[in-house]
């Protein structure tokens, strides 16, 4: 059974997830003209572009989140897992990026 702090914590994980999946189909719509091929130099800026974009969204939405739930007893906690969830989130768009590569 879950408990407050489970219930909180799956909550923003629907979030980050909703935010990495956005943030690749705008990074996907954005690259579909350039040629992988002779641009490997420009996918990995518009990579870069595109987690810098994530990460600020997503540390947008913890503060926020966490702002929120400033009463929980174990914030402390709580923050900590934010974090990790937004460190998943980051790995998860790029290795979205590394194997759209080889598709």
């Amino acid at each position: 059974m879950y408990n407050n702090h489970d219930i909180l914590l799956k909550n923003f994980e629907e979030v980050a997830h909703a935010s990495v999946n956005s943030t690749y189909m705008e990074f996907l719509h954005a690259i579909k003209h350039v040629n992988k091929l002779n641009n490997e130099d420009s996918i990995q800026s518009w990579i870069r572009k595109y987690v810098d974009n994530l990460r600020q969204k997503l540390h947008s939405k913890a503060m926020e989140y966490l702002l929120t739930n400033r009463h929980v007893p174990t914030i402390d906690w709580l923050n900590k897992k934010v974090e990790y969830t937004i460190k998943y989130s980051l790995q998860e768009f790029l290795y979205r990026t590394e194997v759209r590569s080889y598709i």
